[in-house]
């Protein structure tokens, strides 16, 4: 389930979409604070697409690949100005 964020300059997040994997539904959450973390874009997400809550959901990091911590803020997903990052909502597999 991607994730997109747009920036509308350091402090405000226009839009955080959400997809899910099939495509057929959407959610789109913000505008949201750049210090908004990524326990509460999932919370919000998965109140929207009325996801299972029972389930662990993760997020990943498109552009590294790298499961995020729920203390990780939105600011700290954007590099060099880029306006847009891509998340994945994936539930957690409990390998380890």
């Amino acid at each position: 389930m991607p994730i997109s964020l747009t920036s509308r300059g350091r402090d405000i997040f226009e839009s955080v979409e959400v997809r899910d994997p099939s495509g057929q539904r959407r959610a789109v959450l913000g505008p949201l604070s750049s210090s908004t973390t990524m326990a509460e874009v999932r919370a919000r997400a998965l109140s929207q697409l009325r996801l299972p809550e029972q389930v662990d959901w993760n997020l990943r990091c498109e552009c590294t690949g790298r499961l995020l911590n729920d203390q990780q803020r939105l600011d700290n997903l954007t590099v060099d100005d880029h306006t847009q990052v891509t998340l994945t909502l994936q539930p957690d597999a409990s390998l380890g």
